[in-house]
């Protein structure tokens, strides 16, 4: 024990009481910073499953048959009650139509198969949303827009 006090002694080196201290107040901020970023990050996954999962509601609800797939109204109120905790999707609906055997017809016009071939109906709803971070980072928007879409063929 009294050769190391004389090494230290030798050479400069004193008491090493409080570097614990320092060196945890050098390191807390940089920790402090990442768990921030991690539960941003996490924040925006939860925020594009929820999104996510109020696009599959929607197309579930749209693909019933035509007339549920026109109506934009109720696939919104699908969406939203699927997505309880977000407020403010934007749902965008279009219909795709084609026939089974290749053929590209309108969907306003259901008799243009000729047998026996038969109209193949696709809506595809896109949910968009705009999130903001919970830290407001340098360099990085104040806000992002989301956006998933699901798409699914309209039972007839």
């Amino acid at each position: 024990m009294k050769i190391l006090q004389r090494y230290r002694s030798r050479h400069g080196l004193g008491e090493e009481r409080g570097q614990s201290l320092v060196e945890t107040a050098l390191v807390s901020p940089i920790l402090l910073l990442l768990l921030l970023g991690i539960v941003d990050f996490g924040w925006f996954a939860y925020n594009y499953i929820e999104l996510a999962n109020a696009a599959n509601a929607g197309v579930h609800y749209a693909a019933q048959n035509t007339a549920t797939a026109a109506d934009t109204p109720a696939i919104q109120a699908a969406m939203n009650s699927d997505a309880a905790n977000m407020t403010s999707i934007s749902p965008t609906v279009s219909m795709a139509c084609t026939c089974s055997d290749g053929t590209a017809v309108t969907c306003t016009n259901y008799v243009a198969c000729t047998v026996p071939a038969r109209l193949i109906d696709t809506v595809t709803v896109t949910a968009t949303k705009t999130v903001s971070p919970l830290v407001n980072w340098p360099g990085i928007p104040n806000s992002v827009t989301l956006h998933s879409s699901a798409v699914m063929q309209v039972e007839q």
